[in-house]
C-alpha cells in the first residue's frame, strides 16, 4: 500500500522547498521525516546496501571526537570554568 499525499502535507512539502518535512503522529507520539524519493535514494547510495543504524556510526564518532578533544591545547577545556574570569 502506498499512501497518498494529503493537501496539508503537500503544502508542507512546498514550504520546505526540497528539504525533509517533519511529520508528527500525535496518536503514537512519534515524529517521522518525509523526504523525496530522489533524496532517499541518494542517502541510501551513500550508506551502501547494508542496513545501517545510528549505532553503526558510534565507534567512528567516538574516535573522531577523542582525536579532536585530545589535540594539543585542548586540555585547558578540561576545567573550563577555572579559566573564566570571575564577574
Amino acid at each position: 500500500m502506498t499512501p497518498q499525499i494529503s493537501p496539508e502535507l503537500r503544502q508542507a512539502i512546498d514550504e520546505c522547498k526540497g528539504q525533509p518535512v517533519y511529520v508528527v503522529d500525535a496518536e503514537r507520539q512519534k515524529m517521522y521525516v518525509l523526504l523525496s524519493a530522489e533524496l532517499y535514494d541518494c542517502i541510501r547510495g551513500l550508506l551502501g546496501d547494508d542496513d545501517v543504524t545510528p549505532d553503526d556510526f558510534l565507534p567512528a564518532t567516538v574516535a573522531a571526537l577523542r582525536d579532536l578533544l585530545d589535540a594539543p591545547g585542548m586540555e585547558k577545556y578540561d576545567d573550563y570554568n577555572a579559566h573564566r574570569p570571575l564577574r
